[in-house]
């Protein structure tokens, strides 16, 4: 956090890779502030952010279920329609990075997510902010899980009945804690059923076809293909062939036009 001279009042080192510098110039930063001195933005920050009237500031605390601090981001972003949107995103990257700490898979599975999912947005042709949110909503999907217990995120085996209960309630959990922080309200329904079938059945309320969000739907390929094919504590990665052919017999869990738009994109 930069107050309106330049000064650093607050900088988190987990945050360091997302901001515009060398991170040998940002280490020595860290120490004066941890030694309590005063700490000067360094140019690079004050050229990009001379016009302040032009920008705004974003910040966001992290905390988890036991209201602990876990991370901050603050940031200068310029006042403009698609750097907004931008800044946003850059808020759900801080949220996901203070869930990696906790568990590093879910981190990077979150950002493959994303990543997917707004390709699939794109070939099914739906509008520019549907591909934007569909993308915020594939990086926050599984926010809801730095309230289940790092012994069942990260078990090297499979969970049983209490433990997979546990793991259910990630999405309604994810829901709670971005109406508790403020943000995302509108992409709340794609992270809330991202676990539903589209032949029903599947959690948390067990809807089905049309009634299932469509961000939801296309996130839930996403999220079965990058999970299918990445290491587990539990099993090797599936090859990509292996995956589809997994999602194919898979009838009834998914959208067909959503996993035929994504077998396109895989060529």
């Amino acid at each position: 956090m930069v107050d309106k001279e330049g000064r650093i009042i607050l900088f988190n080192q987990m945050f360091a890779h997302l901001l515009p510098a060398d991170k040998n110039r940002l280490a020595p930063l860290w120490n004066a502030l941890k030694s309590g001195q005063e700490a000067i933005w360094p140019d690079c920050f004050r050229e990009a952010s001379c016009r302040r009237e032009a920008f705004s500031v974003v910040t966001l605390l992290v905390r988890n279920q036991y209201d602990v601090v876990q991370g901050a981001l603050s940031i200068y972003c310029p006042k403009d329609e698609d750097l907004s949107w931008f800044a946003r995103f850059l808020k759900a990257v801080a949220l996901v990075d203070a869930l990696g700490a906790y568990d590093f898979y879910t981190k990077n599975h979150s950002r493959n997510v994303a990543y997917c999912s707004a390709a699939i947005a794109k070939k099914l042709g739906l509008s520019k902010e549907d591909v934007q949110n569909v993308a915020l909503a594939a990086i926050l999907h599984d926010i809801g899980k730095i309230s289940v217990p790092v012994r069942i995120l990260t078990k090297p085996g499979p969970l049983n009945e209490k433990e997979f209960a546990e793991i259910k309630k990630h999405p309604e959990q994810g829901v709670v804690i971005l109406k508790e922080l403020g943000l995302f309200q509108e992409i709340t329904p794609a992270i809330l059923h991202h676990h539903e079938r589209y032949g029903g059945g599947g959690y948390p309320f067990g809807i089905g076809g049309e009634e299932i969000n469509l961000l939801a739907r296309i996130i839930a390929v996403a999220d079965a293909f990058d999970a299918m094919t990445s290491d587990r504590p539990y099993r090797k990665a599936m090859t990509r062939e292996e995956a589809v052919r997994e999602i194919l017999r898979s009838e009834g869990q998914f959208d067909p036009g959503v996993v035929a738009c994504f077998l396109g994109i895989l060529g």
